[in-house]
């Protein structure tokens, strides 16, 4: 008898997110401090969850999901997360997510991982207010439009990866320390961006191979880190100058035009204490103190020489005028009749 032909491998879609596979992938069991306020047992600011079995205060729960391996589908309409509001690190990275509202029952939550995830409506994201650290990294957007940004409490943000040719508005994210932009299409850091992020300290910025106007960057005052690698448009020491008036203390230039060029960068930044991942050379920094002076005597003569050029035009052009008064007067004594 014939061998039976064996069905063709078929391999698993997305599996659609459930309270279920929710549980399934829960970690971390935390201690959880209750309180009592009005006969209710209520859950401290520092604790994980309510759990009124426990009248002694003391209670256990799940505080992170990492659902980034299942590869999830995730919902418009999902309440998976409904019983699960106690949580505080979830990742949904490489995910396929039709809108990221089933994120918003998690007030608590502190860590959210959206990596290389599939999102439908990138300006959907909740605001999550004790959020703190939120990974869009490898997203492929290209616009967060019309998201609200509301988190008082996000220190660091990454948005690496993606497509953005601008960056969003980011209404106001007071505690925003770390931003990461790398590997989009930037083409400028405007400067209205950083007065909307005023405690942020590091920007990676590297990858950005558009980007040549960063300009904008000198009203970011609290800047210390700065990446610009593998930035090719940035090839004039001229175009960092705006940034000394700020704090920036260390910048990254290699695979750039001007990663060669650290006597010209630090002519341009002089308080910089790390260039390209080291401290800048004695021998630099000299170098850049005796170019300095150099060009202060050069722009010196430069202008003694444009006063002394101007004053010989106006010299010159007031000898032509003299002359030509003198010229017409002679016209006119010629021209009037004799008594």
């Amino acid at each position: 008898m014939a061998d039976e032909e064996e069905a063709p491998v078929v391999e698993p879609g997305p599996t659609l997110l459930t309270t279920e596979l929710v549980a399934a992938n829960l970690s971390i069991l935390e201690e959880v401090q209750l309180a009592l306020t009005d006969g209710t047992w209520v859950e401290k600011e520092t604790g994980s969850a309510p759990d009124t079995g426990h009248p002694d205060g003391c209670g256990f729960a799940y505080t992170k999901c990492e659902l980034g391996t299942s590869q999830c589908e995730v919902e418009a309409a999902a309440d998976a997360f409904e019983s699960y509001k106690q949580l505080r690190y979830l990742s949904l990275a490489a995910c396929k997510l039709a809108s990221c509202q089933p994120i918003a029952p998690l007030s608590k939550l502190l860590s959210l991982d959206l990596s290389a995830a599939a999102l439908a409506e990138p300006g959907s994201l909740p605001a999550l207010p004790s959020l703190q650290l939120l990974k869009l990294g490898g997203c492929g957007v290209a616009s967060f439009a019309g998201c609200a940004w509301d988190y008082p409490a996000l220190g660091t943000l990454d948005l690496s990866g993606n497509a953005l040719t601008e960056l969003p508005d980011f209404g106001a994210l007071p505690s925003l320390t770390h931003l990461s932009v790398a590997g989009n299409q930037l083409v400028a850091l405007p400067a209205a961006v950083w007065l909307q992020l005023p405690s942020l300290a590091t920007l990676n910025a590297e990858g950005n191979a558009p980007l040549a106007d960063v300009a904008g960057l000198a009203s970011c005052a609290s800047l210390v880190t700065l990446s610009l690698q593998a930035c090719p448009e940035l090839a004039t020491p001229a175009l960092l100058k705006p940034l000394a008036a700020g704090g920036l203390r260390v910048l990254t230039l290699a695979e750039t035009p001007l990663a060669e060029q650290n006597v010209e960068v630090l002519l341009a930044l002089p308080n910089l204490e790390s260039l390209n991942g080291a401290p800048p050379s004695e021998e630099d920094r000299q170098a850049a103190l005796e170019l300095a002076v150099q060009r202060k005597e050069e722009e010196v003569a430069a202008a003694a020489a444009a006063a002394e050029e101007a004053a010989a035009a106006a010299e010159a052009e007031a000898a032509a005028a003299a002359e030509a008064a003198e010229a017409a007067a002679a016209e006119a004594a010629e021209a009037a009749p004799e008594e």
